[in-house]
């Protein structure tokens, strides 16, 4: 629990700082804010499932330990009879599902942020434009959401669920990598023409 605590502060600092640094756009603070805020909600979903995990609160009067976090296995599964006594393990697990997904779809939207930055390139930085920020935060848990809902109530494969995650990622990594291709192909085109600038001032010397 000391560890959680230690956490927090710090993410709570890691906000503060995010929010008075003025080196990233106000677009980028958003988005940031928003996703490490989201710690909170784990940090939830843990304080609420750990009863059941130490053993101090039960489903069941069965001695059947559950350590399976996902399976589609029906004879691995809770048998409950109803809904409402399984309710304090539902909302946790639709927490962490939330969480989960917000982190893969959060980070993707940072990209799209970077993406609409090099669109807006001329004034990008002298405005604010915090739709943009609000719009893709906003479009995290509206996508997270349903996805973590599908999840946790079984209604789509893991592997579905997990090909989402695995195709944010992909597409953070070839955004990143044409983002430093670009940079670098821009670098070199602006020192051939100082060089070349300079070439011909020396010329007009002479």
């Amino acid at each position: 629990m000391i560890s959680y605590c230690i956490t927090a502060v710090l993410v709570l600092k890691t906000c503060r700082i995010v929010y008075k640094c003025k080196n990233f756009h106000i677009n980028m603070n958003i988005l940031f804010i928003g996703l490490l805020i989201q710690w909170f909600e784990a940090f939830l979903a843990k304080v609420l499932v750990i009863p059941y995990q130490v053993g101090f609160l039960k489903i069941d009067d069965s001695k059947t330990v559950y350590i399976s976090w996902w399976t589609s296995e029906i004879d691995e599964m809770i048998h409950v009879s109803n809904f409402f006594t399984i309710l304090p393990l539902f909302l946790p697990g639709l927490l962490i599902w939330h969480y989960v997904y917000s982190m893969f779809i959060g980070v993707t939207c940072v990209s799209i942020e970077r993406v609409l930055a090099t669109y807006y390139i001329r004034d990008y930085e002298r405005t604010p434009r915090t739709h943009i920020g609000m719009g893709l935060l906003c479009s995290v848990h509206c996508i997270s959401f349903p996805f973590a809902y599908l999840m946790v109530n079984n209604r789509i494969p893991f592997i579905i669920a997990d090909s989402f995650c695995i195709i944010c990622v992909v597409f953070v990594c070839v955004k990143s990598i044409t983002h430093l291709y670009r940079s670098n192909i821009q670098c070199s085109f602006m020192e051939e023409r100082v060089y070349q600038m300079v070439t011909d001032g020396q010329k007009t010397e002479k």
